[in-house]
């Protein structure tokens, strides 16, 4: 199935880093974006989408992926998710801050918000702690398997 990230097709739509977009224009205009990129991504043929970790903080949002799809949460401690979010994975650019604090306390504080909305609007959640990206891919493949043959 083909992945798509929902970062990456934001950026596209903006033209520049989202770093950038959200420091200039603020979140709520980044969170605008998002929205409507997600409900374009809504409409594609079946794939795989990474979103952001706020793309679900709008009801919008959890109605958009609840009519398209299952939606898998992949969780981890607050200091390997510290240690994973010093920078992005893939520019090596460092993330905006959400709180303006420490990684740590950013987390905690974030966490406090979003995980009750992470349970609610996922139909399955894994811990990817000690995981590598194989291992949390053949664990979701196998978990979709079952679920198309239900």
């Amino acid at each position: 199935m083909p992945w798509l990230d929902l970062d990456q097709r934001i950026e596209l739509s903006i033209g520049e880093p989202i770093k950038d977009f959200f420091t200039s224009r603020g979140e709520e205009a980044f969170r605008d974006v998002e929205s409507r990129v997600l409900e374009e991504c809504s409409s594609l043929p079946p794939h795989v989408l990474s979103l952001g970790g706020g793309a679900v903080l709008r009801d919008e949002n959890r109605r958009v992926l609840a009519r398209s799809g299952w939606t898998v949460w992949l969780h981890c401690s607050t200091d390997v998710l510290a240690t994973r979010l010093q920078k992005d994975q893939i520019t090596g650019r460092s993330r905006p801050s959400l709180t303006g604090g420490g990684v740590v306390a950013e987390i905690e504080q974030v966490m406090r918000v979003r995980e009750p909305i992470y349970r609610v609007s996922s139909d399955w959640d894994i811990d990817v702690g000690l995981l590598g990206p194989e291992e949390v891919s053949e664990r979701i493949a196998q978990w979709y398997r079952a679920k198309c043959a239900q």
